[in-house]
């Protein structure tokens, strides 16, 4: 059931994107009026008229994927100087600036609480963590965001709560809810991701499996998400040391301590995640009812049990819909306008 409902949110997500790029916004409107202006200018002056065809196509092209590799660079720079700090708050603002400019987003409320969570548990703060979490109605999210909760407190009960087979379990539950298709697109990063939470929880009991081997494989070797990486790159090193490969496992340890200098949950040994939380210690245990975990179990209030497994089929067709007739909006148009171009040079 998880699978099929996943793949509805997917498609309702899509839809809602592309309602959303070609929904109007002053910047926008402002930049393509811009743009059409010096195009016609360009070409009653003669600038543009050498021009070859397909030259203004790649212009536009490198300028848009331009602009998304710089924003991404950005965005990492950002997290990488937010590491460096002996406290959270400047990575947690990092975070917060980062996906402010991602609000239309579906489920961005998830994804920021999730991002807060796992910047806490880099540096131990499980009760900082757990209120992120408990700031998203989880019932109401379909089951692979749903996943992004659940694995984000499995990472909690791991390295603040030093709960190694409860950590396991959540992040074993994280990875079937997040279940889609092979062909998806973006179903591989899903994958790597649970496979990486997965791989770090079974590397700390000493009996890593094939998949989640290979995700840690992959992920320390991704620099573009650091908080991934460095979980790989630990769950690696434990690996690596229990092969015998003490000298990979070092260069992997010192690749964490040089990017994320004060993760003390990352210095952890196997026996420390698995002995409980230190006395005093912010290991995330209070109110437990409000939990990721918890509030999943207990299921969704009986006023939105018939309402929220069909939200995503319902918000996918509308979203749907909505598209087709804005395209047929603009070809219309484009027929128009063609029709009194061609009128005009007979």
């Amino acid at each position: 059931m998880s699978k099929r409902d996943n793949h509805w949110y997917l498609l309702e997500a899509t839809m809602k994107a592309f309602r959303g790029v070609y929904k109007p916004r002053f910047g926008v409107t402002i930049l393509s009026v811009g743009f059409a202006l010096a195009m016609l200018v360009g070409f009653e002056t003669g600038v543009l008229a050498s021009m070859p065809v397909w030259l203004l196509p790649l212009i536009v092209a490198v300028a848009i994927f331009g602009s998304a590799f710089f924003r991404r660079g950005a965005a990492r720079a950002s997290y990488v100087r937010g590491l460096q700090a002996p406290e959270p708050g400047p990575l947690v603002a990092s975070v917060d600036k980062t996906l402010a400019a991602a609000r239309a987003l579906p489920d961005h409320d998830a994804y920021l609480a999730q991002s807060r969570a796992v910047a806490y548990v880099l540096y131990g703060r499980g009760d900082e963590a757990m209120r992120a979490l408990a700031a998203v109605d989880w019932n109401a999210k379909a089951p692979i965001i749903q996943a992004i909760g659940v694995s984000a407190e499995g990472l909690v009960a791991l390295f603040c709560r030093r709960d190694a087979a409860r950590a396991l379990e959540l992040c074993r539950q994280a990875r079937a809810l997040a279940s889609v298709s092979g062909v998806v697109p973006g179903a591989s990063q899903t994958a790597r991701y649970h496979g990486v939470c997965v791989g770090v929880c079974e590397a700390v009991a000493g009996s890593i499996t094939t998949d989640p081997r290979k995700a840690l494989e992959e992920a320390a070797a991704e620099v573009k998400y650091p908080s991934l990486q460095l979980f790989a790159c630990f769950g690696l090193a434990l690996v690596r040391e229990q092969e015998g490969n003490q000298a990979g496992a070092r260069a992997l340890r010192d690749y964490i301590a040089a990017m994320a200098p004060h993760a003390a949950p990352l210095r952890l040994t196997p026996a420390e995640l698995s002995s409980g939380p230190p006395v005093g210690a912010s290991g995330g245990s209070t109110d437990e009812s409000s939990s990721v975990a918890a509030v999943l179990a207990a299921g969704p209030p009986p006023s939105a049990a018939t309402v929220v497994p069909g939200a995503a089929r319902r918000g996918a067709t509308k979203a749907a819909l909505r598209l087709v007739g804005l395209w047929g909006v603009l070809i219309i148009a484009f027929l128009v306008v063609w029709s009194f171009m061609s009128a005009g040079k007979r």
